[in-house]
Parts: structure tokens; C-alpha cells; sequence
């Protein structure tokens, strides 16, 4: 591990691996990823040092490659495609891109978040919270359920929101699936009542403003305020009672792409992002739980066992739909 960790300093730190070349060589495999440079790049840059391949990856949000994929079809350059959510992965499933997984490439991934049809892996799993400042409140202090605002209407005008964000819709999504539709748009009205501070879909500018004190409270995910923790902020998460619709969990995922020129690189690539060393990089740095066997927890992050007894259970197949239907609601309230 020590010696991983190394590796990925000196490659973060831009040292070449090698003599430098006037003209690029042709990348052996190709990527599309929704998450982050940040949370990639370490591990690619891993794996290149460690096999010799040579990787392109094509960073942008969930929604772009979404849409550059759907035009691209069979002609996209892509070999795998890696999402931040598992709305994204089950919306292009549905376009019949992908090619089915060998079930030992998942060997070590837990029953409970493989699909069906065995053309996607998750990758790694991330929680919505409430996110709020400690040192304005405490925890007792907020609500327990989702549907109850009115502990939160000490904070009128100081909440943020990022209703942009596709997570956050389908907590929208969940509330109509299990309240009805009339009932959700009450509870949006209420909501909006409360003079939301409105981020779009910025997750991390809204984190930032709850740390510095300009809002109190935010409807976040468990990694952001991980981050902000690590960083210093005086910052905490709370969540909802079990089963709550506000505890759903989300995660990022990973697919090969059926006409992609590189599948066999493609399939090893992706084994290597499942593998218990990858998966404790993504656990120290990112704090997203894995999706293997348990690994040693930062001791800020709440043990998965614990976790799993609070969150909302996901049902992948119907998070594409859960979405539309909070999308729907956000512009029916003018929000979108």
C-alpha cells in the first residue's frame, strides 16, 4: 500500500515516467468518466505506471457524456465509461451500449449492488445527509424525518440546496413515488418557503459557504462533508430516521462500452478500479464506502454495517425514473 501511495504522489506531482514525447502515442484504451479528475486521475495514473498502457480519459459531467454518447452510438471512440451516479449508468443501460460483465470480474463485489443484467459494476457508494454547521447546531436540533421542515424553520433563508443536482431530484423522485404527486408539491412549496439558498447543481460551493457560516444547514452527500471535515471546517452530517427517503444512497459505476476497439483493456482496467488497493484509495481520499469486501474505515466515517441499518435501500433499475419524476416536480414548482 505504502508503496501505491508513493506512486500516485510522484505521478500527482507531475514526474515523468519515462522520456517525454513530441507527439503522444495512440491511447490504448479510452475513457469517459463522470467523476472527477481528482478522483480518477491518481489510479489512472497508477495503472499506466504499473502496466505501460496508455490511457485517454474524457472528463465532463454525468449529463454531457450522457448526451455525447447517445449521438456517438456505436461510433463513440469510447471503451469504458465510468458514471457519478447510478442514474446516469442506468440511463445509457437502457440504450443497449453495454456489454455484459464476466461474473468474475465482480467476484468481490457484493451481491446487493450488482444489476440483473450484468452489464455495469458500482464502483463505489455515497449517502445523502443533512449536512449542517456545528457550531450553530446541534444535532438533536434538526429533523428526523424528511417530511417534517418545521425544525428547520429557525434557519429560514440560511439553507442551501443544489436542485440540479440529479441525487438530490431523486430524493424529489422517491417522495412522489411514496407520497403521491400532490403531496410532494406541498412539500416542495414548503420547502421553498424557507427561503432556500439555491446552488444548482454545486454541490461543493454550497459546502464551502455552510463552512465559512453564510448558510446553516444544506441537503448534501456524506463525502462532501467528509471532505470539509478533513479541511477543517466545522462542519457535520446528519441523517434521517431509517428508511427515511432522505437517506437514499447513490454511487458511482462503470460500464465497457459494446463497440469499443479495446475490451479486453477495458475489462482489466475496470478489474484493477475493483481491486481492495484501488478501493481503499477511493475510501481514504474520497471517504466513498466500497463495494468490496470491508476495508479499514477513516475513523470520521460512520462503519457501513451501522450505515446500512439507516439508509434507503436502492433499487438501481428505478433511479432513471425516480429523477424524471423529481425533475418534473422541480419544474412544475418553476424551480427548472
Amino acid at each position: 500500500m505504502k508503496t501505491f501511495w508513493l506512486s500516485a504522489f510522484l505521478l500527482m506531482g507531475g514526474l515523468a515516467l519515462g522520456k517525454a514525447s513530441v507527439e503522444a502515442p495512440p491511447a490504448d484504451l479510452t475513457v469517459y468518466s463522470g467523476r472527477s479528475k481528482a478522483a480518477l486521475d491518481p489510479l489512472v495514473q497508477h495503472y499506466q505506471a504499473r502496466t505501460g498502457l496508455k490511457i485517454n480519459v474524457v472528463y465532463a459531467n454525468d449529463r454531457d457524456l450522457t448526451a455525447r454518447l447517445q449521438q456517438e452510438k456505436t461510433s463513440s471512440p469510447a471503451d469504458l465509461f465510468i458514471s457519478n451516479t447510478f442514474s446516469t449508468i442506468g440511463t445509457l443501460e437502457s440504450l443497449n451500449l453495454f456489454s455484459k460483465l464476466n461474473p468474475s470480474l465482480t467476484t468481490g463485489v457484493h451481491s446487493t449492488w450488482l444489476p440483473a443484467s450484468q452489464k455495469w459494476t458500482p464502483l463505489a457508494l455515497k449517502f445523502r445527509v443533512l449536512a449542517y454547521n456545528r457550531d450553530v447546531i446541534k444535532p438533536e436540533q434538526l429533523p428526523e424525518n424528511l417530511l417534517d421542515l418545521s425544525r428547520l424553520q429557525p434557519y429560514k433563508g440560511r439553507i442551501g440546496w443544489a436542485p440540479l443536482d440529479a441525487g438530490f431530484q431523486e430524493i424529489l423522485g422517491l417522495l412522489v413515488e411514496t407520497q403521491g404527486m400532490e403531496k410532494a408539491r406541498i412539500w416542495l412549496d414548503q420547502l421553498l418557503a424557507l427561503e432556500l439558498q439555491d446552488y444548482g447543481s454545486g454541490n461543493t460551493g454550497m459546502m464551502e459557504d455552510l463552512g465559512n457560516g453564510t448558510i446553516d444547514v444544506a441537503f448534501s452527500q456524506h463525502i462532501l462533508v467528509q471532505r470539509f471535515q478533513r479541511a477543517g471546517y466545522h462542519v457535520a452530517s446528519a441523517f434521517f430516521k431509517a428508511g427515511d427517503a432522505g437517506n437514499l444512497m447513490d454511487g458511482s459505476a462503470a460500464a465497457v462500452l459494446k463497440a469499443g476497439k479495446h475490451q479486453a483493456q477495458a475489462f482489466r482496467f475496470l478489474k484493477y478500479l475493483l481491486n481492495s488497493e484501488a478501493q481503499a484509495f477511493t475510501l481514504s481520499v474520497n471517504f466513498e464506502y466500497p463495494v468490496i469486501a470491508a476495508l479499514p474505515y477513516p475513523a470520521t466515517l460512520v462503519p457501513y454495517a451501522q450505515v446500512a441499518q439507516i439508509v434507503t435501500p436502492l433499487n438501481p433499475a428505478d433511479t432513471s425514473k425516480r429523477v424524471q419524476l423529481g425533475q418534473q416536480l422541480l419544474q412544475d414548482a418553476g424551480v427548472m
